[in-house]
């Protein structure tokens, strides 16, 4: 009978649970031995077709790669769960946050034992000529460009990196109208003294 009672209350809760885990913007997995299955982080911002930037529909980590030889917590953060004082990011970038820690000791890991690579399931076909991968330097806290992406498949990118901080996934910027216009007043300007040149030695 009691059960009965509280039943429109566990319901509620219930809900309540479902709603907050799918809007969720962080994400954390316990890897306690390296035969886990891959570990999938669901994009909750990602939009189908959506043009107003990258926004990839998930990201994946083999934890075989993560294994640092004990108990550990691997964690992922996005949008408002990053931290405030980031600097601005390429123009639309996909920024996010990956770390890892000692279970029993709760200490930091950021430098890893191997390369990992994080895997974006971009919902799409793409091509990885037109996307840059890069990460956080904190000891300057300015954004760093890594090795270009990768692909495994039509729909994915891959980036490879050995340590674990915040991380973007973002187009190549083209080049600029401006750019283009001083490079080729640049052009003129030199090429005109060699014409001068040129009528003097006449």
């Amino acid at each position: 009978m009691k059960m009965n009672r509280y039943w429109p209350l566990v319901v509620l809760l219930g809900v309540f649970a479902l709603n907050t885990a799918a809007s969720a913007t962080e994400f954390a997995v316990l890897i306690h031995r390296f035969s886990d299955p891959p570990i999938v982080v669901k994009n909750p911002l990602y939009q189908g077709g959506s043009t107003g930037g990258v926004n990839p529909l998930s990201l994946s980590v083999d934890p075989a790669e993560l294994w640092q030889g004990t108990d550990e917590i691997f964690t992922v953060r996005m949008d408002t769960d990053l931290p405030p004082n980031l600097p601005a990011a390429p123009g639309g970038a996909f920024v996010f946050e990956a770390d890892l820690s000692d279970m029993t000791t709760g200490a930091a890991i950021h430098q890893l034992a191997n390369p990992v690579t994080i895997t974006f399931d971009m919902g799409k076909p793409v091509d990885p000529g037109q996307y840059q991968f890069g990460f956080l330097d904190s000891a300057t806290n300015t954004w760093m460009t890594a090795a270009p992406p990768t692909q495994t498949g039509n729909n994915n990118l891959c980036g490879t990196t050995n340590h674990l901080s915040e991380f973007y996934l973002a187009p190549v910027p083209e080049p600029s109208t401006c750019a283009i216009v001083l490079l080729g007043a640049g052009a003129l300007a030199s090429a005109r003294p060699r014409r001068a040149r040129i009528r003097c030695i006449a």
